[in-house]
């Protein structure tokens, strides 16, 4: 036996199938045009600054507890999160995308969350003003929710 032969076997085909490699390539390797990069935001370092959004867990989600300005004591994985564009005015996180931020949508032992930034620390800080702007068109904000929070390793308290 070939070592093609014995390699087409192990795979599922035969050394004599012509289309054997074709589909092979298209299973096994990876198609650089097809591959998704790993995009900024997908892994934040401990350091960089971000809002974090606990939203309610009914739809439409809706804002109910918000923690300003917070810098990551350890990286967050954001990978397989969803990021959030829609700038309606209906959407909670519109505020932040008409803004150019980034949000990304989290679920963190059970809740989900926003998490909200730009490339720079400086660029996601935000001064009371805005965060004032922002708080008046939350109707369901609870200020014992940052209280209770924890920050260390994503417990952000259910």
């Amino acid at each position: 036996m070939s070592d093609y032969q014995d390699f087409c076997e192990s795979f599922g085909g035969g050394a004599s199938d012509p289309d054997f490699m074709d589909k092979w390539m298209e299973e096994y390797l990876v198609n650089e045009d097809k591959v998704t990069k790993t995009s900024v935001g997908d892994f934040l370092p401990a350091g960089k600054i971000v809002h974090l959004i606990k939203l309610l867990a009914t739809y439409p989600a809706k804002p109910i507890g918000i923690i300003w300005n917070k810098e990551l004591s350890e990286p967050l994985s954001c990978a397989g999160s969803n990021f959030l564009k829609s700038a309606e005015h209906d959407d909670p996180a519109s505020w932040f995308v008409r803004k150019n931020f980034t949000v990304r949508s989290i679920k963190i032992k059970g809740c989900w969350y926003q998490v909200v930034f730009k490339s720079t620390n400086p660029e996601t800080q935000l001064e009371e003003r805005e965060r004032n702007d922002y708080e008046s068109i939350c109707l369901n904000l609870n200020p014992d929710w940052v209280k209770n929070c924890k920050y260390k390793h994503y417990d952000f308290s259910g």
